[in-house]
């Protein structure tokens, strides 16, 4: 309604009307976009973080005689948890500075290349992309940390 007054006073010779039925069929598609946008983000962000788990897994499993010295040496299991979600979350931030840079660098070459135009990048997404990428990794740390519990020093040791 508002483009359409906007649009009779800029045309004060024409008829303006907005056409019920078309508006709403493109709203009904766009919600549906919509829609389906959020399902697949959620589904990716889904499979990300279940990447993310098997990758930390596979560290932890590698680095079962590091925690078993540590373990031998003092630390407790709320500081073997500690340096492990430290190293998951420095491990998030520095993947999502560079997959926002990279995504930003492509969406930039893909608006020149394709549409001839600019890509505005609004910096005050990238706190909450950093957050987000943060976040699923120190959320995927908490499976591998059951195996890191796991760990006994005595028996990770024996004969060495």
């Amino acid at each position: 309604e508002e483009t359409r007054t906007r649009l009779a006073a800029a045309l004060p010779d024409a008829e303006v009307r907005v056409l019920r039925a078309v508006a709403e069929s493109t709203a009904q598609v766009l919600l549906r976009v919509r829609g389906l946008l959020y399902a697949s983000s959620l589904v990716i962000l889904g499979i990300v973080a279940m990447g993310v788990a098997t990758t930390l897994y596979a560290i932890v499993f590698d680095r079962r005689r590091d925690i078993a010295v540590m373990k031998a040496l003092g630390a407790n299991e709320a500081q073997v948890a500690l340096l492990l979600i430290a190293e998951s979350a420095v491990l998030g931030l520095a993947g999502g500075l560079i997959g926002c840079l990279a995504g930003v660098g492509a969406a930039e070459w893909v608006g020149r290349e394709i549409y001839q135009a600019s890509v505005s990048v609004k910096v005050a997404v990238l706190p909450e992309v950093l957050l987000l990428t943060v976040g699923i990794a120190v959320i995927a740390t908490l499976f591998p940390l059951r195996l890191a519990h796991a760990v006994s020093p005595a028996a990770m040791l024996k004969g060495d």
